[in-house]
């Protein structure tokens, strides 16, 4: 976590390769278990290159679990990732402006069987706390799920490349991958979770069902 509540960041034109987490920026985990609470502006995230992580390769946000840490102005744009053990690109608690654009993501979810159960595996993690954004004109290939909607509301995804996305329903392997564990129902390209006015349009799906059967999945 920031504990000293860094915002007002820049990173660019950096070669992250075999890492635990590529980029984690306002994730105050630690400034605000100690009860203080906080928010941040301007974080712009650009023409970067991640290649292999163990966890996710940008996790921008706190969790909500750890308290309400609102940002604002966040801008993430012309960067490759390839080969993540988690989400390629997750955003949490974001506010304002917010656009994510530009960005090549290939393959998500290497581990996906994070704390036993298949989680973390999206191109887009669109999570929690999130109420506005676009993100457009990206390519994602091989994700187990593209873009993944987690109760954020108000964004919107279009112009993107969706290319062989979909769960895997058995065989999945990963260190944190029990013996059996399999992905029940399969998700697809895009998945909607407790998401609210959230507005998909003018995207190409390809292939679909690596081994999953749906496009799009709308869980209840």
């Amino acid at each position: 976590g920031n504990q000293d509540g860094t915002e007002y960041i820049e990173l660019d034109h950096l070669y992250i390769h075999n890492v635990g987490g590529g980029i984690r920026t306002a994730k105050n985990n630690d400034l605000l278990d100690t009860g203080i609470v906080w928010s941040g502006h301007q974080f712009y995230i650009h023409d970067n290159y991640i290649n292999t992580t163990t966890n996710e390769g940008m996790y921008i946000g706190t969790t909500d679990s750890h308290g309400s840490f609102p940002i604002y102005d966040v801008r993430v744009y012309n960067n490759k990732l390839v080969n993540m053990g988690y989400d390629g690109i997750q955003i949490r608690q974001a506010h304002t402006t917010v656009q994510v654009h530009d960005n090549y993501i290939d393959g998500t979810g290497r581990d996906p069987c994070k704390n036993g159960t298949i989680d973390n595996t999206a191109g887009f993690n669109i999570a929690k706390g999130t109420d506005t954004g676009d993100w457009y004109d990206n390519t994602v290939g091989g994700a187990r799920t593209a873009v993944y909607f987690e109760n954020a509301a108000n964004v919107r995804v279009y112009n993107n490349l969706l290319i062989d996305s979909g769960h895997a329903t058995s065989g999945l392997s990963g260190p944190d991958c029990p013996a059996g564990v399999t992905s029940t129902p399969p998700e697809g390209a895009v998945k909607f979770n407790g998401a609210t006015n959230a507005k998909v349009f003018n995207n190409t799906i390809v292939n679909p069902s690596v081994s999953a059967s749906y496009g799009v999945t709308v869980k209840s």
